[in-house]
């Protein structure tokens, strides 16, 4: 009987140390995926803009379903910028830039607000620069995003990812 009581309470212990492993391994799993997100974000603040560019807004964001797929972490970055000048000239400054991340060369991207609509891209997040204009007041103001997006990510056990 004593043996039977003793099993039990080992059980009963490996039964409630259970969600705490788990509760590790969620946050380890979420700093992972913070500690890349900070580098994307380091690397990206770091960017030359043109001289004739101010720094509207940014957002650095981390978690699934960017391109409409789930089961994988993805980063994005972005900052929402007005321009004074030629939209050629801002095209022609961010053509071939890249950012080196993970041992690999990342594009970026600059999308004119208003000029190409953010709804035919396939990062459905992109739309919230769309809420930005209409929530800063800065409708008919001449602005573009700067964008970086990398994904696939194995989400490990960040809920966020999902």
């Amino acid at each position: 009987m004593r043996a039977f009581i003793q099993i039990g309470i080992k059980i009963i212990i490996g039964i409630l140390f259970l969600p705490f492993l788990l509760l590790i391994g969620i946050l380890a799993s979420m700093q992972i995926h913070q500690m890349r997100l900070a580098s994307f974000e380091n690397k990206f603040n770091n960017l030359t803009h043109p001289a004739n560019t101010n720094l509207a807004r940014s957002i650095y964001w981390t978690g699934g379903n960017i391109s409409g797929t789930g089961n994988q972490c993805d980063i994005f970055c972005c900052e929402l910028r007005k321009y004074n000048g030629d939209k050629t000239e801002l095209k022609k400054h961010s053509k071939d830039k890249t950012i080196h991340i993970d041992g690999r060369k990342e594009k970026f991207e600059i999308v004119f607000l208003g000029d190409e609509s953010l709804y035919s891209t396939d990062f459905y997040q992109l739309n919230d620069i769309n809420n930005w204009v209409n929530n800063m007041e800065l409708k008919n103001k001449n602005l573009y995003a700067v964008f970086l997006i990398d994904g696939g990510y194995n989400p490990l056990l960040d809920y966020r990812c999902y």
